[in-house]
């Protein structure tokens, strides 16, 4: 069986780099690079933290097969490029391997696709998956394999009858927007997804809500490289919003990046606000305004859920949500020539 030293040796890192990152303190002590080396030592070699002492503290008894617990990105052709769930993926892993159990694999949207036509691919009783993202027919193949013992993490309610954590993404729209219209902002425009996305219609109801003509409207990709691109048509526009609203963080890192090689001053001419709170929000400049998804507390009760439901626990479909918080920063202030 796999140690800590196993890992450390395959990643290049000391074995307490190691036990830093599994244990949720890796941001204090290395780099995303080096947190991945680790995440990818960690499911290869299999390793379990001292399942022998968890199953003595919790009364003995013959010692059942681990468990191994799964990620699906349900959106991303390349789970490595997206960062919002990638720091998601990381709460649970943390979390599977403080509950003594092993990290299976990651599965990509493409991924899914591949393994819904393979008729050798199976999962078996002590196998769990937790899908990450809203999923669609096409990862229905992949997610069947696993039967009930899946459990999804969303931003947007599904209507499915498999167990679901859910962080309201309309909610966490009306906090960023109340923040802003508060600010004085009523010229708000968005830049993200628009088709089937809860935080794009959360945003078109406030806006109708508080008696204001919605847009301008840039759709986007969900990247830095879409909410960059982005910025070329907000500046063509004949006039300018006073503030954007982005639908995740990852998107207006793009939206910053280029609002300051354009030369457009946040938030003293443009406000930039958005969802997620993930760690590169602490670090553009100026600091990102968001709101809080609670990665940490998703990626916890997902797993426990996931266990329960495999050791024969509850049998219903549920339905948990956890709540959102907004985090103020720097790149939010008063439209230009107020306040």
């Amino acid at each position: 069986m796999a140690t800590l030293k196993d890992v450390a040796k395959m990643a290049g890192v000391s074995a307490s780099t190691v036990s830093r990152i599994i244990n949720g303190k890796g941001e204090k002590c290395a780099g995303a690079a080096v947190q991945g080396r680790v995440w990818e030592a960690v499911r290869a070699t299999g390793y379990v933290p001292n399942p022998e002492a968890k199953r003595l503290k919790e009364g003995g008894g013959a010692p059942k097969e681990p468990i191994t617990v799964s990620c699906l990105f349900a959106r991303a052709e390349d789970y490595r490029e997206d960062s919002f769930f990638n720091a998601l993926a990381a709460c649970v892993e943390e979390e599977v391997l403080r509950q003594g159990c092993r990290l299976g694999p990651r599965y990509s949207h493409k991924d899914a696709q591949r393994l819904s036509r393979d008729g050798n691919f199976a999962a078996s009783r002590r196998d769990g998956l937790v899908v990450l993202g809203k999923s669609g027919p096409d990862s229905e193949g992949l997610i069947g394999r696993f039967k009930k013992r899946v459990v999804h993490i969303t931003l947007n309610q599904m209507e499915i009858r498999r167990d679901h954590i859910v962080c309201d993404g309309w909610h966490a729209a009306e906090l960023a927007l109340q923040y802003l219209y508060q600010a004085g902002h009523r010229a708000i425009g968005y830049v993200g997804e628009t088709e089937k996305e809860i935080r794009y219609r959360g945003y078109r109801a406030f806006m109708l809500d508080m008696g204001l003509h919605p847009g301008p409207i840039f759709p986007a990709a969900m990247t830095p490289a879409g909410g960059q691109r982005a910025v070329e048509r907000i500046l063509a526009g004949r006039t300018l919003p006073t503030a954007l609203f982005c639908a995740n963080d990852a998107t207006a890192q793009g939206v910053l990046r280029g609002l300051a090689e354009a030369g457009v001053p946040v938030p003293g001419r443009m406000s930039v606000i958005s969802i997620d709170n993930i760690p590169e929000a602490e670090q553009t400049k100026p600091l990102l305004t968001t709101v809080k998804v609670p990665f940490r507390d998703l990626g916890s009760f997902a797993v426990k859920t996931l266990l329960d439901r495999i050791d024969h626990g509850h049998t219903v479909p549920l339905n948990i949500f956890m709540p959102c918080e907004l985090v103020v920063r720097q790149s939010v202030a008063a439209p230009c020539g107020e306040g």
